[in-house]
């Protein structure tokens, strides 16, 4: 056990970008060197524009994508190392809260499937213990129970939201990647979703990397905050030296702006 359940060194990744008419080669770099350490049971702010390379991170750390080179120890393990094979073993510890929840599941299935289906593979759990686990983590997240047989397009944006949570949470993971995952909902129900998360962290032990791009939600939300520009890390500090005293110019920019508008 150490104090950081993520530490990257030297992480890199450049995507190349090949225009169809002029042919011309250009090379994208999405992750640049970056060293970053995510210390255990925080909520860890990840913030940047768009295209500062903040999403690629994110799937870098969950394996998603692959690095062209660096290191990333989750948990002590090296999982740039690890197998595909290897990475399924130990999925269920790191899981990911998209921000769009509504193409990440499956319009065939009912809530109960949704949630319920990885648990069953991933825990070899029977089914009535499996129902029993769904009822409790729909009670977790706000949702009735009756919403175990809905579909997804029977659902309101904030309540696909809940789905995709306790759909994480139920393989009970030791870190949770939440991009961007209030920027699709309406402002009524962004509070409800955030104040939720604040409150799931607080009743479990888990550590939640929350990328955005909104500085008003990182505030309140996190306790570190590290700022992505082109690809780098070029600040990180608590929320309170970030927002009080900036270093890099970026980081003013972006905190006398207070919102970076997507």
């Amino acid at each position: 056990m150490t104090d950081n359940i993520v530490k990257i060194r030297g992480l890199n990744k450049t995507f190349i970008r090949k225009t169809l008419i002029t042919r011309h080669v250009e090379y994208i770099y999405a992750a640049r060197n970056v060293n970053l350490d995510i210390p255990r049971d925080s909520f860890y702010g990840l913030v940047g524009e768009t295209g500062s390379g903040k999403t690629t991170l994110g799937k870098l750390i969950l394996r998603l994508i692959e690095p062209d080179s660096g290191s990333i120890i989750f948990d002590g393990i090296d999982v740039t190392r690890l197998s595909q094979r290897e990475i399924r073993r130990i999925r269920p510890m790191f899981q990911v809260i998209f921000q769009n929840p509504q193409s990440a599941l499956n319009p065939k299935q009912r809530v109960k499937q949704l949630i319920g289906n990885p648990i069953r593979f991933q825990k070899k759990l029977d089914s009535k213990s499996v129902e029993k686990e769904v009822f409790r983590l729909l009670d977790e997240v706000q949702l009735s129970a009756e919403m175990a047989e809905y579909f997804p397009h029977q659902l309101s944006g904030g309540q696909i939201q809940r789905v995709e949570i306790a759909r994480a949470l139920g393989l009970k993971p030791k870190l949770l990647v939440a991009d961007e995952p209030v920027t699709s909902l309406d402002a009524s129900i962004r509070g409800h979703i955030l104040n939720l998360l604040l409150q799931l962290k607080k009743n479990r032990e888990f550590t939640v990397l929350f990328i955005g791009h909104d500085l008003h939600i990182m505030e309140k939300m996190c306790d570190i905050l590290s700022v992505m520009y082109k690809g780098e890390i070029v600040e990180s500090g608590s929320v309170k030296q970030i927002f009080n005293a900036p270093t890099h110019k970026y980081t003013k920019k972006l905190v006398s702006m207070r919102y970076i508008s997507d």
